[in-house]
């Protein structure tokens, strides 16, 4: 019997997000405690947006920090422990970083793109902020969005919406769109 390739094909799906946390201090980080630990409801900042994006499918999450690192990775840390199947990678660009946004991100850079030799390399990345709270359902479009390798391998996780927002509810702001980026 010859073996043929008749099996039925997966379609790529995005799996893997980038979050920065890592940029020059904003008049609402302190010494004690980074805007990403900001409570809102009962949980942190971050808390909310790792929430959001496992629910919407991210399964590996390569996270930027530098200043107030340590108290950040913690966090991380105790927020991921009930994340079943999420693999968390931190990368620590020090204290004494004072690069802005995009370059941190290009700090792991390399750690993100599909590794193109290796066939069971996760097929691309969403790049999120660590400040931004989204409704879970835009990650679960974005991650299930067609990509192509080499042609969207990026998909940037970003705010159009000019609503303010307005009540009690602003963790489920449904006015967003997804943009994607064509990488190389």
């Amino acid at each position: 019997m010859a073996v043929t390739d008749d099996l039925p094909v997966v379609p790529r799906r995005i799996t893997k997000a980038l979050i920065s946390a890592a940029s020059r201090p904003t008049a609402l980080d302190s010494r004690s405690r980074p805007k990403s630990l900001i409570d809102i409801e009962g949980s942190t900042l971050i808390a909310h947006v790792l929430r959001q994006l496992y629910r919407g499918g991210i399964r590996h999450v390569i996270f930027v920090v530098s200043h107030n690192g340590p108290l950040i990775v913690e966090e991380l840390e105790r927020c991921t422990r009930n994340m079943r199947g999420l693999r968390l990678e931190v990368v620590d660009l020090h204290e004494d970083y004072e690069g802005f946004y995009a370059a941190s991100l290009l700090c792991a850079c390399e750690r993100c793109l599909p590794d193109g030799r290796d066939p069971a390399s996760e097929p691309g990345v969403l790049i999120a902020t660590a400040d931004h709270i989204f409704d879970d359902t835009l990650v679960t479009d974005i991650c299930t969005a067609p990509l192509s390798r080499g042609t969207t391998d990026v998909c940037v996780l970003v705010d159009f919406s000019r609503d303010k927002w307005s009540g009690p509810g602003p963790l489920l702001h449904r006015s967003f769109r997804a943009g994607t980026v064509g990488s190389r």
